[in-house]
């Protein structure tokens, strides 16, 4: 719902790929933010690039079919459904609390741009 997907498409499987996998911290914040099984594909950080020359590869002729990765190349995480409540809970503070703070959030995000250059006193 956060992410503003029709529940259906969220109905089939979600790959993580790349380097976010390589924390494992990061991984589960993510599973249970979204409450659904995520599948871990661990074979190879580049993973992606990988699956895009295989598509290409099958559109110009080169592929009749890919090769799905291994079960050994995949690690399905499953959600804590007590975090998942945890973190839809703060979701609907935050729901409740942007309107109201959505200009100050704002200024804050073209405030971030680098500080100016000081010069070191003499």
């Amino acid at each position: 719902q956060a992410l503003g997907l029709d529940p259906a498409v969220m109905a089939g499987v979600l790959h993580l790929v790349g380097g976010c996998i390589q924390s494992g911290v990061l991984v589960r914040i993510l599973v249970d933010v979204l409450g659904c099984p995520v599948h871990v594909h661990r074979g190879s950080r580049a993973v992606g690039a990988i699956g895009a020359c295989t598509i290409a590869g099958m559109g110009l002729g080169w592929y009749v079919d890919y090769e799905p990765p291994t079960a050994a190349e995949v690690v399905v995480v499953h959600p804590n459904a007590a975090s998942h409540g945890h973190y839809s809970k703060l979701y609907r503070i935050y729901e409740q609390l942007y309107p109201a703070l959505k200009d100050s959030f704002h200024a804050l995000a073209a405030a971030q741009s680098p500080c100016p250059e000081t010069s070191e006193p003499q």
